[in-house]
């Protein structure tokens, strides 16, 4: 949010004097990076609701928002209520003496310059930091959970070591470095993360507030690095599917047709069988055009796999938790088997997913494996509509949170683009994806499907056509018969 004022060449030459006093002590051990970006606009134009926070603003990007302001008195409120009389009588001399020579140090982590003096600067890190310290100590899902996740909504790890130092004993707690670190990762498991975190990635990150840059940061470590590699979009249709509808035409014309017939009932039958060509033509191929101009947006958005109703219709594919994490996705092809992590969705998961595939885009260079982002991608390939979701539901690999349902879920999925279709290198993710579409595409009901699709879709209204003729023929003769009689004429003894 760099803004242009009368102060701004005032501020721009206290901010590079303190940076340049600073900076380059700490710079030497790598404590300060850039690491909270403004989120590109490409991801923003997208959803701008899921990467700008609604009531919540922490840090220079959107404390002074006015859409956010509001919320000011609140975290002053509960700070006021959280600090001992000791803090509260010394507040202004503490962030003068301990807050205020961060002021050079802390912009090294925004990639934004930020027209605010050191005085307003530090007064809004003491507050909005002991504020977050106030929501990670008690743990509470609260309504800005999904705020407190935003890229630019971050904070640093630095600044919340640096308050815990000065405000010690902020709400009485004992408050050592494992204590802390122990919070932080609890915080990110039990209140944020959308996908279950193994005590082995817990226990490889060490100390949390070290480890990881700031809260979102240290949730994308702790979901990346989270378990092992090893583990042990053709058209989608309203209603019934294809496969069920041809199995119902089969048992129909079984029915219809016993051993022995009559002139009468075989022509009858010739009548229904017709009817039911002309019903499948209909069921199979008409649209509506707005409904395909839709699906087609939504297609090419995403990566090209099979969807989880397909693989499970088609090629009757198993889908199972697998224990993992991301790095476990697998389709075993031997088994059949898509192996897939489980993921926990609620009103907050849109928000926090696209956060973390923002920050891994800015984060890592062009060349680099955007991981996270291969596991979103692919989970939006696979759900197109509530049938993927309400399978993958039944086999505990997404748990639905605060009464969303599966039309919900599959809107959440399907409303996020593919980010990782250029990207030159890939992650075995992609390995498990080339397998599912070599499996699917290959497999003797595909073959069927794309041969109708080539030889009859183009033709269908013709087909119909002649379908329509031919009953209306059939129901003339058997008319004629009616009247006449059809026996003598043609079928003497």
């Amino acid at each position: 949010m760099a803004q242009t004022s009368k102060f701004s060449h005032k501020t721009w030459l206290e901010q590079i004097s303190n940076s340049m006093k600073t900076n380059a002590s700490v710079n030497k051990d790598n404590e300060t990076t850039l690491c909270i970006f403004a989120v590109p606009e490409s991801f923003v134009e997208e959803n701008p609701e899921a990467y700008k926070p609604q009531k919540l603003g922490l840090g220079p990007y959107h404390h002074f928002r006015d859409a956010v302001y509001k919320s000011e008195w609140d975290k002053v409120a509960t700070v006021r209520s959280m600090l001992n009389e000791d803090h509260v009588n010394q507040f202004n001399d503490l962030v003068a003496k301990k807050i205020r020579p961060l002021y050079g140090i802390v912009h090294a982590f925004y990639g934004n310059f930020f027209d605010m003096d050191a005085d307003t600067f530090s007064w809004m890190f003491a507050i909005d930091g002991l504020f977050l310290l106030s929501q990670i100590y008690s743990c509470n899902r609260e309504e800005f959970v999904s705020d407190i996740m935003m890229l630019e909504n971050q904070i640093p790890f630095y600044v919340l070591r640096e308050l815990r130092a000065t405000f010690h004993g902020f709400m009485n707690h004992v408050e050592d470095d494992d204590w802390f670190s122990n919070q932080l990762i609890k915080f990110c498991h039990e209140i944020i993360s959308p996908l279950d975190i193994s005590k082995e990635a817990k226990d490889c990150l060490g100390c949390a507030s070290s480890s990881g840059k700031h809260l979102l940061d240290l949730l994308y470590k702790l979901i990346v690095y989270n378990g092992s590699t090893e583990q042990g979009k053709f058209e989608r249709s309203s209603g019934k599917s294809k496969v069920a509808r041809i199995k119902e035409i089969k048992e129909s014309v079984r029915a219809k047709f016993p051993s022995c017939l009559s002139f009468r009932q075989g022509l009858g039958h010739v009548m229904f069988l017709t009817r039911t060509a002309i019903d499948v033509a209909l069921h199979l191929f008409t649209r509506n055009e707005e409904e395909q101009a839709e699906q087609d947006k939504i297609n090419s958005k995403e990566i090209k796999i099979p969807s989880v109703s397909q693989l499970h219709d088609v090629v009757n594919v198993e889908f199972k938790v697998s224990q993992g994490g991301i790095r476990s996705v697998e389709f075993d092809k031997e088994h059949m088997t898509f192996y897939l992590p489980t993921i926990n969705v609620d009103e907050n998961t849109e928000v926090i997913l696209r956060n973390l595939v923002a920050y891994e885009a800015t984060m890592l260079n062009s060349n680099s494996i955007l991981i996270f982002a291969e596991y979103v991608d692919l989970m939006c390939g696979i759900i197109d509509k509530p049938r993927d979701v309400a399978i993958l539901r039944k086999r505990e690999i997404v748990r639905a949170g605060n009464n969303m349902d599966d039309e919900e879920i599959a809107k959440l999925f399907n409303g996020i683009k593919c980010t990782t279709w250029d990207r030159k290198r890939k992650h075995q993710l992609n390995i498990a994806l080339t397998k599912v579409n070599d499996r699917f595409l290959n497999s003797t009901k595909y073959k069927v499907f794309r041969f109708m699709k080539k030889h009859v879709y183009n033709s269908w209204k013709f087909l119909t056509l002649m379908a329509t003729i031919v009953l209306l023929i059939l129901t003339g003769f058997q008319s004629f018969c009616d009247v006449y009689g059809c026996s003598d004429h043609f079928f003497p003894n």
